[in-house]
C-alpha cells in the first residue's frame, strides 16, 4: 500500500493505492498502536519535507471510503488488524483491517492492477480484503 492518485479523477488529493512492494520505496508503511487493540496506518518518508502521514478514511461525496494521509496522526482512522485463520505462521501472513463491525479495508472493485484504490467497504471476507504484512527490511 502506498500513495497514488484517485482513479477516474474522482478526488484531487493523494490516496492509498496498491502497488508491488518493490515499487513503494523510499516510503515505508508502518502500523502504530492507537489504543484499545487498534492501529493506525502510517506512511513514513525519508524526505523531511514529506515526513510522516497517517491514513484517514474520508466520508461523503465522490471520495467516500478513500484513505488520505494526514500530518496530524490523531485525526487518522484506526483499525483492528485480524490475522486470517488460514495463516500459516512464520513472520508474515494475510490480515484483515476492520474499521468497525461492518466495514473493512479492501481494493476497490477487487482490481488487481497497480494503482487500484484501497478503501473502506462492506466486510465480505473476500481476497481483495486480505493484506500481506511482513517485517520491513532495515
Amino acid at each position: 500500500m502506498t500513495e497514488g492518485p484517485a482513479q477516474e479523477g474522482r478526488y484531487d488529493g493523494v490516496v492509498a493505492v496498491q502497488r508491488p512492494c518493490g515499487d513503494v520505496a523510499p516510503q515505508r508503511t508502518k502500523l502504530e498502536p492507537a489504543g484499545a487493540h487498534t492501529y493506525r496506518i502510517a506512511w513514513v518518508h525519508p524526505d523531511p519535507a514529506r515526513g510522516k502521514g497517517c491514513l484517514k478514511a474520508l466520508s461523503g461525496g465522490p471520495a467516500d471510503g478513500l484513505l488520505e494521509p494526514r500530518n496530524a496522526c490523531g485525526e487518522a482512522s484506526s483499525f483492528r488488524v485480524e490475522r486470517e485463520p488460514s495463516g500459516t505462521g512464520g513472520e508474515h501472513g494475510r490480515y484483515v483491517f476492520r474499521a468497525d463491525g461492518q466495514r473493512c479495508l479492501g481494493i476497490r472493485g477487487s482490481r488487481t492492477a497497480a494503482g487500484a484504490e484501497v478503501m473502506l467497504q462492506r466486510c465480505t471476507g473476500g481476497a481483495a480484503q486480505k493484506f500481506l504484512i511482513d517485517t520491513a527490511s532495515q
